[in-house]
């Protein structure tokens, strides 16, 4: 039997729709849904590219900003799929870990669909 079911979500124009998807087959499986969004900060700090020694201060503040400016869309994000979850009255969890998607998927083998 199914207990958890994590629903990995961006902001793509999809994500209102698996989230609403996502709620629907975890009260039908009285399953715990997980909304999982990744900040991806290795693939930001591989963006700025090769800086010159006399510019690692501004790349610094630019990354830091890049980060800033990343996880308000996440937070929003994940605010709507509470709504979303709670509304449909499913059990659910929010994630917002930091780091690279495929290790934070597999340091989490106890999900047992992934939709």
């Amino acid at each position: 039997m199914i207990k958890r079911i994590l629903l990995p979500l961006d902001n793509s124009q999809y994500a209102d729709d698996a989230i609403e998807l996502g709620s629907v087959i975890a009260r039908k499986l009285d399953a715990e849904l997980t909304g999982l969004v990744i900040l991806d900060i290795t693939g930001i700090e591989r963006s700025m590219g090769l800086v010159p020694v006399g510019a690692i201060h501004y790349a610094e503040k630019i990354e830091k900003s890049i980060i800033r400016n990343t996880e308000d869309p996440i937070n929003d994000l994940l605010a709507r799929f509470e709504k979303n979850v709670f509304t449909a009255r499913s059990a659910f969890e929010k994630k917002k870990p930091k780091g690279v998607l495929l290790r934070e998927l597999f340091m989490n083998p106890f999900f047992m669909m992934l939709l």
